[in-house]
């Protein structure tokens, strides 16, 4: 077996064997799809001390988007892995990273915030990438929309709002403007 087939069968113990011994495994694409390891055990929710193992052994990978979807392994983690550590999203949060979009339309930031990621996580990506706070998702939600949607703290609802105040006079999904710190008290 090669380490894709590792990978996709979920052998964790042999596929972590496997980078172990061999040094350049983590930079073989898969004969398939032409995805890289990081990219198939994010997609199959490799644990995560395999998942650092391949940060590791070809850290370069971070910024590569998977061949088959052209999604970065930020957006990757976000969309697949059900409650990512901060510190593998940190690891996988870069520049370049930070401004992939995943297959359903979101920004890692906005995934981020839909996930409730740490704040530490988000504030990570706004400062990667402020115009990601001005990017809807396919239902014309901005990322300040689904911070307040999901209660996010309160210092982060207002590095939101201060990287695009314009989200502030959009509708949400629902239909209605999201009222905040930012919205007029009327008598």
């Amino acid at each position: 077996m090669d380490i894709h087939d590792l990978l996709d069968h979920c052998d964790w113990a042999e596929a972590a064997a496997a980078i172990s011994l061999y040094e350049n495994i983590s930079k073989i694409p898969s004969p398939a799809n032409r995805d890289l390891p990081l990219h198939v055990s994010l997609r199959n929710k490799a644990p995560t001390s395999l998942l650092m193992t391949l940060i590791e052994s070809y850290p370069e990978a971070v910024d590569l988007p998977s061949s088959s979807s052209n999604e970065f392994p930020l957006s990757l983690a976000l969309q697949h892995l059900d409650d990512p550590p901060s510190d593998l999203l940190l690891r996988l949060a870069t520049p370049a990273s930070s401004k992939g979009v995943s297959s359903f339309g979101e920004t890692p930031l906005f995934a981020a915030i839909s996930k409730k990621s740490p704040t530490t996580v988000v504030s990570q990506l706004l400062s990667l990438n402020p115009s990601a706070a001005g990017v809807p998702d396919e239902m014309d939600q901005f990322p300040l929309h689904e911070a307040v949607a999901v209660k996010a703290d309160e210092a982060l609802i207002r590095a939101l709002y201060d990287a695009y105040p314009d989200a502030a006079a959009e509708e949400n999904r629902d239909g209605t403007i999201v009222e905040g710190f930012w919205t007029p008290i009327t008598k």
